[in-house]
């Protein structure tokens, strides 16, 4: 880092990973992709963030290397034959194989460069898990903006919907619990926060929330 400028030489750019490595390799260092993948998770950001997000990523991309960005057409073809699909439906077997190239590419990356073997046969399984964190954001959002009916009625769905996501059930409960208590009904949250720790007894702040709801129900009640 030091032959290249160190980390103050590259403050001032929007893709400082891409200089950095640019830097490294000018300097006579050879840079190779790594073969370990880093897990990234989106998380409950709304479409519009997530959307600026990757804006920003597409801003560093085209700055960074113009003609690089233009060959996204060839290796990212999915919006474009998406689009022709819109306008002329005759056109889907463009759009079919385009699937299918975009999908062989992805398997000769992982297998060429990552050394990991794709398990397409998971990709239900991926989608109802995003499905499941999309549900579970929306619960949040309830509570964050104090819809307590609207966040009682999500976190029944989402608890009926976990089936055997014993996880996610008791997320679905605990939320129900933080719910009733800050909406204000102590006996209510009592209760609801007595059925997550049954479920989850190593949660040991959930069991102190419990404890407290408890008392506030009983000298409520007293």
């Amino acid at each position: 880092m030091q032959e290249i400028g160190g980390f103050d030489r590259l403050k001032d750019y929007l893709a400082e990973d891409f200089v950095m490595g640019k830097f490294a390799a000018d300097a006579g260092w050879k840079v190779s992709l790594s073969s370990y993948v880093v897990e990234q998770r989106i998380g409950s950001e709304s479409l519009a963030a997530n959307a600026a997000h990757r804006l920003r990523w597409a801003r560093s991309t085209r700055r960074s290397r113009p003609a690089g960005y233009m060959g996204q057409l060839f290796t990212n073809p999915l919006p474009l034959a998406a689009l022709l699909v819109l306008v002329r439906p005759e056109w889907w077997p463009v759009l079919a194989a385009t699937v299918v190239n975009r999908a062989l590419a992805a398997q000769a990356t992982a297998d060429a460069i990552l050394n990991c073997t794709q398990r397409w046969w998971l990709i239900p399984v991926c989608a109802a898990a995003l499905q499941a964190q999309t549900d579970e954001a929306a619960c949040r959002r309830f509570n964050d903006t104090q819809q307590a009916k609207e966040a009682a009625r999500c976190y029944e769905k989402l608890a009926q919907s976990a089936g055997t996501d014993s996880e996610l059930a008791h997320r679905a409960l605990l939320g129900a619990a933080r719910n009733r208590n800050w909406s204000g009904d102590a006996a209510a949250s009592a209760r609801a926060y007595a059925a997550y720790v049954r479920e989850a007894a190593w949660d040991r702040t959930a069991t102190l929330e419990y404890i407290h709801r408890s008392k506030t129900a009983a000298l409520i009640t007293a």
